[in-house]
């Protein structure tokens, strides 16, 4: 296999594993080229890495669970590879392999926008039926989104199906982990494979938190909701902004948001534009409040590249959008995780607008005002908006307070509970 392309590896490999399907014959170990047989190769040591990485993706198409490889042998080392230097030899050796066996060995199973964006980042990505939430002027329907989802259902079961449980049956996963993703969760237990809950909105089930009073419906309806969601997962891995009590500590765990690399890698600045992030139909008539402020607002959500007096209307770009956020002097958005956790980051203060019966916004902006990070409003008015940009000092000294923090501590966790929990074949 070593002077064959990925395409050819690919194409033989899983032509074997299906022959042996067919007589009911399972690979259940494969061994790759040894590292240090001086009648195979010369041990140039990125010939050695090359040939383990030809046989990890040999064995994934074979559908083997298990590939040995062994450390590496450099001449004259055979008898001592307990001496420091050969192993740390060995561990650097293995840390080259360390993308090739993430690559082959995570299955990635998602629906409409999430699946377009990852399937242009990662191989084995499968699309499923998803459910969405109906949004009206900032406001959820329940209604429609109980109707829609229920004319959804009959489809994305079917797609569910044939996707996910036919490769299940496939790959055996010793392993599932479910981002908030009900159809995992039903898969779990039909196949009887454990199950991880890593996400943010079981904080609204799994940990004791102060909420608006006057949202105790939305509360109990979006707890009812993420119940139904996942079901008695062996583990709880939550990410979250703030840190209230656990309700059940052994098997929950809290841990701070989940950063990109490139949001990490940002020196943030105070610059002159307020960063707006807004895409309900009702923002339009504020933005045109906005141009009587003396600020200079740079605003995404509206699909359109412009300039109209003090504002600057941008069309969604992942590097510009970074680059606007490092930049900025404040952030106004709804009360969506994702940016609100990189606002906290990044150290800006945030003017939050949750869509309406939305609890897991409520909540997030809610906290937002609660740790002094910014202001959290039912509505987008321009008065509080002066306002809010009036008394930003008292918002940046909280936030330079906040520690930064990084994915190590939650990658650690999930390692170790996927040890624990793993399946065994």
């Amino acid at each position: 296999i070593y002077n064959i392309s990925d395409a050819q590896i690919e194409e033989t490999f899983t032509q074997i594993r299906e022959n042996g399907e067919k007589v009911g014959f399972e690979i259940g170990q494969t061994h790759s080229a040894f590292t240090g047989h001086p009648r195979n190769y010369d041990h140039n040591v990125d010939e050695i890495v090359a040939r383990q990485i030809a046989s990890i993706k040999a064995s994934h198409y074979l559908g083997t669970k298990h590939c040995v490889i062994h450390p590496i042998i450099k001449p004259g080392r055979r008898y001592d590879l307990l001496k420091k230097e050969a192993f740390d030899e060995s561990v650097e050796f293995y840390k080259r392999l360390g993308d090739t066996l993430e690559k082959y060995d995570v299955y990635i199973f998602s629906s409409e926008r999430a699946y377009e964006f990852l399937n242009n980042k990662f191989d084995n990505v499968f699309e499923i039926g998803g459910f969405n939430t109906v949004y009206e002027n900032n406001v959820v329907r329940t209604k429609k989104t109980f109707f829609k989802a229920l004319k959804a259902n009959p489809t994305n079961l079917k797609e569910g199906y044939n996707v996910l449980y036919k490769e299940c049956k496939r790959i055996k996963p010793n392993i599932i982990i479910s981002d908030f993703e009900n159809y995992s969760s039903m898969l779990s237990k039909i196949m009887n494979i454990p199950l991880i809950s890593l996400d943010n909105i079981h904080m609204l089930t799994q940990c004791e938190y102060d909420y608006p009073p006057n949202h105790r419906a939305d509360m109990l309806t979006a707890k009812a909701v993420t119940k139904s969601y996942i079901l008695r997962p062996k583990r709880h891995i939550i990410t979250s902004f703030f840190y209230p009590p656990l309700k059940h500590p052994k098997m929950t765990a809290l841990y701070p948001p989940v950063l990109r690399e490139e949001i990490m890698k940002l020196e943030p600045v105070e610059g002159e534009h307020v960063l707006v992030y807004q895409t309900a139909e009702s923002s339009i008539n504020l933005m045109e409040e906005l141009k009587k402020l003396d600020y200079k607002f740079i605003v995404y959500g509206f699909n359109k590249d412009e300039v109209d007096e003090n504002l600057t209307y941008r069309s969604f770009n992942e590097e510009q959008i970074f680059e606007d956020m490092r930049t900025a002097k404040a952030i106004i958005v709804n009360g969506g995780f994702t940016m609100i956790s990189e606002a906290i980051y990044l150290k800006k203060p945030i003017y939050s607008t949750p869509a309406h019966k939305n609890f897991e916004q409520i909540l997030n902006g809610f906290y937002v005002e609660k740790l002094g990070f910014g202001e959290y409003h039912d509505k987008l008015d321009v008065k509080k908006i002066e306002s809010f940009l009036d008394n930003l000092d008292k918002y940046q000294e909280n936030l330079n307070k906040v520690e930064p923090w990084d994915n190590t501590e939650i990658l650690k966790d999930l390692d170790l509970s996927i040890e624990k929990y793993s399946k065994l074949y």
